[in-house]
């Protein structure tokens, strides 16, 4: 079962920002694996909505990007 965004980003909050650089990468990754395996031009009209672990992953790189900004604007005060 996968877990909700925000449970997502509850578990990784306490990392820091190049912490997070890679797990982004590799969500960003499954991602395109995904689009790339599963779309096809004829179907897209036909079938427009992602399928729903998709539409979570992008709501993880969401939330995601949202703490990595959070996280880079904490680091760059203290420089």
């Amino acid at each position: 079962m996968m877990m909700s965004p925000d449970m997502y980003i509850e578990l990784i909050k306490d990392k820091k920002y190049a912490e997070l650089l890679p797990i982004r990468d590799g969500l960003i990754q499954a991602l395109r694996e995904f689009e790339e395996e599963t779309y096809d031009p004829a179907q897209a009209t036909m079938h427009p909505t992602p399928d729903v672990k998709y539409q979570v992953r992008l709501q993880y790189l969401s939330k995601l990007c949202e703490l990595i900004c959070d996280k880079f604007n904490e680091e760059f005060e203290q420089w």
